[in-house]
């Protein structure tokens, strides 16, 4: 598999030649794939990690969509949801959806988050996101 300076699934396709015109030859949208495992690494070290059921990739709107029993973990926090959207633009987790925040011994539940994924940049939003998740 080819190295990818920028570290998005969206780049490693552009940089394929050959998956990129199957894409734009047969027009797909996007697609699915099972059993997310996902670590995030900085030099050697895991910094994030992220488990789904599934995810659905939006090759248009380089937006990806983690569904089913979501969990990104970062030291000694814990978020987890049944959806979360990550905008590539934005660099962000929407989660317009319930969740549970687990940061040490404190457990926050509630509807309406945004963070990056370090989970150190978090604005607890309500059911009133600035962008649809």
């Amino acid at each position: 598999m080819a190295k990818v300076d920028n570290k998005t699934v969206f780049s490693y396709i552009e940089k394929n030649s050959r998956l990129e015109a199957m894409i734009r030859k047969h027009k797909i949208k996007g697609f699915e794939i099972e059993g997310i495992e996902l670590n995030v690494y900085r030099g050697k070290n895991v910094v994030c990690s992220i488990l789904s059921q599934s995810a659905n990739l939006d090759y248009k709107n380089r937006e990806v969509v983690l569904k089913g029993n979501t969990t990104i973990a970062v030291e000694n926090k814990t978020l987890r949801s049944h959806r979360a959207n990550w905008q590539t633009k934005d660099k962000k987790f929407f989660i317009n959806g319930g969740y549970e925040l687990i940061n040490g011994n404190t457990v926050k539940r509630g509807k309406g988050l945004i963070t990056d994924y370090l989970l150190e940049e978090i604005e607890f939003c309500g059911q009133n996101l600035k962008k649809e998740a």
